[in-house]
């Protein structure tokens, strides 16, 4: 991959996204017919990229055996925020943290057992990621209703913070927010004049891409002050957090 790709799919997350439910198979995003049967299917709430039918082709491919439904819905008192460590493609990803009085237009992906081994290949599991279920959360589906509980990937590291608040993603709708919301170049840059101001942009995400250890020792920097998302009704489920790790 050229280096102005790879930035470009660095600074693209967490990509765009259809604002209705679709069903992702052939590498797009296609209509989600009214009578889907969702049985057998796990739900997972998508905080990041995993909403994005961009980021779903990368992981499952374009082939049209894939049929994964996704599906609108509406997040209250929770918001996607960055996380505070550098994915492998150079990226600042994203976690859950509370913010009361909020409402995320977020997306739900749902799983077979297959896709969801799948997914877990993807998510760097024990590293900067734990696979969680969420209790006791106000989730409204614009297909099946209310939603009390949602499995979710939930960063280790802890929500980044700036001026001692997370940060929201800007290319995830939320109304009722305290913290103003940066895309991904906005919370790049300040990250990049805090922990190596004498490195453009371009250079600075590019080593974070090539440099694993550069990558994690930074990663450990954004970590120290980040705030871990833990409310009452979440429970870990896989797996136990390996320390002193990142992807």
């Amino acid at each position: 991959m050229l280096e102005d790709d790879r930035i470009a799919r660095a600074l693209g997350y967490p990509y765009a996204r259809p604002e209705d439910s679709y069903l992702f198979t052939e590498g797009k995003d296609l209509p989600l017919p009214q009578d889907y049967d969702f049985e057998d299917r796990l739900p997972v709430l998508a905080c990041g990229s995993n909403g994005s039918p961009e980021q779903l082709c990368r992981k499952y491919g374009a082939s049209d055996k894939v049929k994964i439904p996704v599906t609108a819905a509406r997040l209250t008192d929770i918001a996607c925020t960055y996380s505070a460590h550098f994915s492998s493609y150079g990226s600042m990803a994203a976690t859950l943290n509370s913010f009361p009085g909020s409402v995320s237009s977020v997306h739900i992906i749902w799983l077979t057992e297959a896709e969801l081994t799948r997914m877990h290949e993807t998510e760097a599991l024990g590293m900067n990621y734990c696979f969680a279920e969420l209790q006791e959360v106000s989730l409204e589906c614009e297909r099946s209703g209310p939603i009390d509980r949602i499995h979710a990937y939930v960063s280790l590291r802890g929500g980044y913070l700036l001026e001692g608040e997370p940060v929201p993603l800007a290319g995830i709708p939320c109304e009722g927010l305290s913290q103003k919301a940066l895309d991904q170049k906005e919370i790049q840059s300040i990250v990049n004049s805090r922990i190596a101001q004498h490195m453009t942009l371009d250079d600075f995400i590019l080593q974070n891409i090539e440099d694993a250890g550069i990558r994690r020792a930074r990663t450990k920097i954004l970590a120290k002050t980040a705030r871990k998302f833990d409310p009452p009704g979440l429970k870990i489920l896989m797996p136990e957090p390996n320390e002193d790790v990142g992807s």
